[in-house]
């Protein structure tokens, strides 16, 4: 029986995803802060909080989204390295070492 092709996996081929999902990552599947309370640090927040004992996260997101400049802010950086996921192209970001 063969192991199932995950979408990253299938987007980047498995040597790269198993590059970028070494040494247990923590992956931010989505984090949201409700439009009225934007720019208030909550987002901020809630990303460190979420992965202050983390070695290393990762995430994906849309190319140009608002969220990038936060993201570039709190010290993530992109890899430069484009998905088509669900029908969408998403740009992925890494956090720590």
């Amino acid at each position: 029986m063969s192991r199932p092709i995950f979408p990253v996996v299938a987007a980047v081929g498995r040597a790269r995803a198993d590059e970028l999902l070494s040494g247990h990552p923590f992956e931010v599947v989505q984090v949201m802060v409700e439009p009225a309370t934007q720019r208030q640090g909550i987002g901020r927040a809630l990303l460190e909080r979420l992965i202050a004992d983390m070695g290393r996260a990762w995430l994906v997101t849309l190319p140009e989204s608002p969220a990038s400049r936060l993201y570039r802010s709190a010290g993530w950086q992109p890899l430069q390295l484009r998905l088509s996921l669900w029908g969408r192209e998403l740009e992925v970001w890494v956090r720590g070492p």
